[in-house]
């Protein structure tokens, strides 16, 4: 079971002012399903968009009231409405397309510190990340499937962990390692 994923670019793919947000995380599959099933609608919602969008700057230009201002006003009510209905429309493919994927949200395991999820192959997978004490080292256990394995290799990393030497006195450097003689 692979685990879906968020981009910032699948806002494009949900309605505008869609009430629950809608952007979820998918798998590859779903995104180009619903991308091939709202391209034309979309095209349209943003076509209207940027007319309505036009006559209001056309609009804006005019100082007083005539009626060459009050027709591109009518005429932007008129795609208002269309694009309402288009976005509705838009809800409308969404939703289809939505209730067919089985409700699932993947799953993110709460992350134990340590153990890092990986994408491999579009399966997600779990490995023990043990760093070193200078922060440069890193020890890696293997990948897992689940994180609960991870967990154990991360268990067994540091038990085998060979603490630093720690010095039992200070001594003054000798000339070989940086010191004055």
């Amino acid at each position: 079971d692979a685990a879906g994923f968020s981009y910032r670019s699948d806002a494009e793919l949900w309605p505008p002012g869609d009430a629950g947000g809608q952007a979820r995380p998918m798998v590859p599959a779903e995104r180009k399903e619903l991308r091939r099933a709202t391209q034309e609608v979309r095209a349209s919602y943003l076509e209207c968009q940027e007319d309505i969008s036009d006559l209001k700057a056309k609009a804006s230009a005019y100082r007083s009231a005539c009626t060459g201002k009050s027709e591109l006003q009518e005429a932007m009510t008129a795609l208002e409405a269309e694009a309402e209905r288009l976005r509705i429309e838009w809800r409308k493919v969404v939703a289809r397309v939505t209730s067919a994927w089985k409700d699932q949200t993947p799953l993110r395991s709460p992350v134990v510190s340590g153990v890092r999820p990986q994408v491999v192959r579009g399966k997600r997978w779990y490995v023990a990340c043990l760093d070193g004490l200078d922060g440069n080292k890193r020890a890696l256990g293997p990948l897992r499937p689940s994180a609960k394995e991870a967990v154990e290799d991360l268990k067994l990393l540091r038990s085998r962990r060979q603490p630093q030497p720690q010095p039992t006195e200070l001594q003054e450097p000798t000339a070989a390692e940086g010191g004055v003689e």
